[in-house]
Parts: C-alpha cells; sequence; structure tokens
C-alpha cells in the first residue's frame, strides 16, 4: 500500500506539472495571467490541452507517440517556466497530491469509468474523431472534456493509470480555492456558500469512486457562481479574474452538457456592463463556435 501511495504521489506531481505547463500558452502577450495562483494556471492549462487535443483528434488519433510528445515537453516546460510558483506553493502541492493520492488508493473506481468513460478514451487514442460513435452507444453522444484531457495526458510512464489523474487533481486544486474564498470573504453570502460547500464536498468526495465527471463540475459550478457573484458586486473587476471565470464557465459547458446554462452568467454580466467588451468578446465568440 505505501508503495502504491509513494507511486501514486509522484505520477500526481507529474501530472499537474504538465497541465501547468500548458498555461504558459496563455502568458504573454495578451493574456496576463497570475503565474502564481496554482488554481488559475490548473484551469488556463486545462483549456490549453482542450484545444490541442481536440485539434489534434479531428485529424488524427491520439496514440502515444504524440501523447508522449506533448506530456514530456509540457511537463519540462512546466518545472522551467513555473519553478517560482512550484516552490513558493511547494507545502499546498505537496498536501494536494498527497490528498488526491490518498482518496485514489483507498477507493475502487466508479462505474461509468469501465462503462463508458475508459473505452472512450481508449477510442480516441486509437482513432480520429468518429461522426455517428453514438451509434455504438447512447452515452458516446455527450462525452465529457475530462476525459479527452485524461487521454491527452496518456504515457508510457504511468500507462493506462494516466486516465484517472486529472478528475481528482482538478478537485483537489479547486477545493483549495474554495477554502481559499471562504478564508478571505467579505460578503456573508460568498462566506455562507463556500462554507457550505466546502462542508458538501469534503463529505462527499473523500474517495475517487465518488468523483466521476460529476462531482468535480459541481465544485466548478460553486465557484463560477461565487466569482460572478464577486464581479457583480464590483464596479470594476481584474481582466485576469474576467478571463478565469469565462476560461471556468467553458471548461464546466465542456465537462457536462446540462450545464449549458451556465453561459447566462457571463452574458449577464455583458448587459451589466461588467464586463471590458474589447478585451473578452474573444472568449464569448470561441465559447459559442465550440457548439457550432
Amino acid at each position: 500500500m505505501l508503495i502504491l501511495f509513494l507511486k501514486s504521489l509522484i505520477f500526481y506531481f507529474l501530472s499537474c506539472l504538465n497541465i501547468i505547463g500548458y498555461s504558459s500558452l496563455f502568458i504573454k502577450p495578451y493574456f496576463k495571467i497570475n503565474r502564481y495562483c496554482l488554481f488559475s494556471n490548473f484551469i488556463f492549462g486545462s483549456i490549453g490541452i482542450i484545444f490541442i487535443s481536440y485539434s489534434l483528434n479531428m485529424f488524427f488519433p491520439l496514440n502515444q507517440y504524440i501523447t508522449n510528445s506533448f506530456f514530456i515537453i509540457f511537463t519540462i516546460i512546466g518545472f522551467i517556466k513555473f519553478k517560482k510558483l512550484i516552490f513558493k506553493n511547494l507545502k499546498i502541492l505537496f498536501f494536494l497530491v498527497s490528498f488526491a493520492s490518498l482518496i485514489t488508493v483507498l477507493s475502487r473506481s466508479y462505474n461509468d469509468y469501465e462503462l463508458y468513460h475508459l473505452p472512450y478514451m481508449e477510442l480516441i487514442r486509437s482513432f480520429k474523431i468518429i461522426f455517428g460513435l453514438s451509434n455504438l452507444d447512447f452515452r458516446y453522444a455527450h462525452p465529457s472534456v475530462f476525459q479527452n484531457i485524461s487521454a491527452f495526458q496518456y504515457n508510457q510512464i504511468m500507462r493506462v493509470d494516466s486516465y484517472i489523474f486529472y478528475t481528482v487533481s482538478l478537485f483537489a486544486v479547486s477545493l483549495f480555492y474554495l477554502y481559499r474564498i471562504f478564508k478571505k470573504s467579505q460578503s456573508n453570502i460568498i462566506f455562507l456558500i463556500s462554507f457550505v460547500s466546502l462542508i458538501y464536498f469534503l463529505i462527499h468526495g473523500n474517495r475517487y469512486g465518488a468523483l466521476g465527471n460529476d462531482l468535480p463540475t459541481h465544485l466548478l459550478a460553486i465557484i463560477s457562481i461565487i466569482m460572478w457573484l464577486q464581479i457583480n458586486t464590483h464596479s470594476y473587476y481584474f481582466r485576469t479574474k474576467q478571463l478565469l471565470f469565462l476560461t471556468i464557465i467553458t471548461i464546466l459547458i465542456l465537462s457536462k452538457f446540462s450545464m449549458i446554462f451556465f453561459i447566462l452568467l457571463p452574458l449577464s454580466l455583458m448587459f451589466k456592463k461588467k464586463f471590458i467588451y474589447e478585451k473578452n468578446l474573444f472568449f464569448i465568440i470561441l465559447l459559442g463556435l465550440l457548439f457550432l
């Protein structure tokens, strides 16, 4: 059990480092994201993987040659470009990967994993995007982007274990970010939402088999609502936070299509002129193009 835990610890660290590496695509010249915020770099890194994996999968299967190359390159980039982020948050990062490793080692997988998540990831690794795939199984008609990210992280070191790390890492990093919101909150409603949410997710998310795609998605949904409240109560909100908010909404909808109604949150802010239009219009257009 100890060896399995240590192995999982190393793999989680490499997986997080790889995801953070993709956020380097958004540092400049336009995207001035906070290099020292673990959560924002994780989210921007996730959207980077999404666009690259979907773009490549339109023409090629996400085979081991592609995924190995990207994993090695962006893990190295993650370490080189984000050394300060890593060392500044080393204790937090160690705590998060330990938490993620613990709930993974002490739990079995969820039912949907063997039912259609694993087969779907194997399909996109073996073939380019197949139109009409839902004729084989209706569940393939609405796959989560989490499976694309997990499949794109496949590498020869972790092999099929590569598939399990992303959702738990996302859950752990997001949960810590929610804790920071709770700790720094000066609004009663945000304090209450974050407090109740923390209790709920700590109770229900204490094992890998309970997560699936749903719990990380619901956690992102709570964070997006809190960010909407924060932006809504300020006459001006930092551009970085607005971009982060829009990116979370994008991932949220792609992770579970029933979350499509969350697009109303940024649209409501647009009508209230809470967004910097010329700076964020590109993201809103891009979000719409994803569903054409």
